[in-house]
């Protein structure tokens, strides 16, 4: 049976990665199914698409979307989204700017510790010049850790850049409700992201699952198996289709990690099925 890794990013948001790049890799280890789901970013998903046309490979189009609640920052995915839609790359397009505007304040933070980088060197990391305008916290932390500033690109994150560090800043306000409702405009089906990351507890997923989150991101590299068993306890109790996937960066996170993580093709049909697609 055919695997599917459903959570890859490019480079035309936070990873190392080309889209031709990605499709070889994928090529080589065999995989069928590919889900693209760059940030607040829909760019890639003709070039994957193009590349992966010689060698069947399935493309998923996708999207990660960032959203803040009062305790944190949370993500949900996107799958089966109408890209070219555009409404949804105008907004997208906003988000990409204020993207840019939080990367200053954040650098400006960093200055005040007396850790100093330079917004340039950030735009180098993020090969702004293919095209890329999501600028991330993970180009951020790659240039602190480049620099020997901090031990590792995870250390950068836990010293200044997650919620409550020192450095963090809150990105566009997006709630979870607005993030799922904006998916399903484009005919798409959300999927909380690394519920791992999100400290995701029930009472939270009823309410994106009253807010019309059709899914849950059960299988991840960094999710444990006491949180995999919960997050498959709501995905039956809620009627979530489980979904996972590597959730690559390319070198950004210190090694391909394509097909890591894979669901088999049943679950893609599942999703076929709920946005009525063969």
């Amino acid at each position: 049976m055919a695997q599917a890794d459903l959570h890859i990013h490019t480079h035309f948001s936070d990873s190392s990665l080309s889209p031709e790049e990605i499709v070889e890799y994928a090529k080589g280890i065999g995989l069928k199914i590919i889900g693209i789901t760059d940030h607040d970013s829909v760019e890639g998903i003709d070039e994957v698409l193009k590349y992966a046309k010689p060698y069947d490979i399935e493309v998923i189009p996708g999207v990660e979307l960032s959203a803040e609640r009062e305790k944190g920052e949370l993500h949900i995915l996107g799958y089966f989204i109408d890209w070219k839609n555009k409404w949804f790359n105008d907004e997208l397009k906003i988000f990409r700017q204020t993207r840019e505007k939080r990367a200053h304040l954040i650098i400006s933070k960093l200055k005040e510790l007396n850790v100093n980088i330079d917004y340039e060197q950030v735009i180098q990391v993020a090969k702004k010049n293919v095209g890329n305008e999501a600028i991330s916290r993970l180009h951020i932390a790659t240039v602190l850790h480049q620099r020997k500033m901090v031990d590792s690109i995870k250390d950068a994150f836990e010293k200044y850049l997650n919620y409550g560090a020192k450095a963090y800043v809150p990105k566009f306000s997006l709630t979870p409700k607005q993030a799922i409702e904006m998916i399903l405009k484009t005919g798409g089906i959300p999927v909380l992201a690394h519920p791992y990351f999100s400290k995701c507890n029930e009472n939270l997923i009823l309410e994106l699952v009253k807010c019309g989150l059709k899914g849950i991101e059960v299988f991840h590299p960094q999710q444990n198996i006491k949180g995999q068993q919960f997050c498959q306890k709501m995905a039956q109790k809620y009627n979530l289709v489980m979904t996972g996937g590597s959730d690559c960066h390319g070198l950004f996170k210190e090694s391909i990690s394509i097909g890591m993580v894979t669901v088999d093709e049943n679950v893609v049909k599942c999703m076929k099925g709920m946005v009525g697609r063969r």
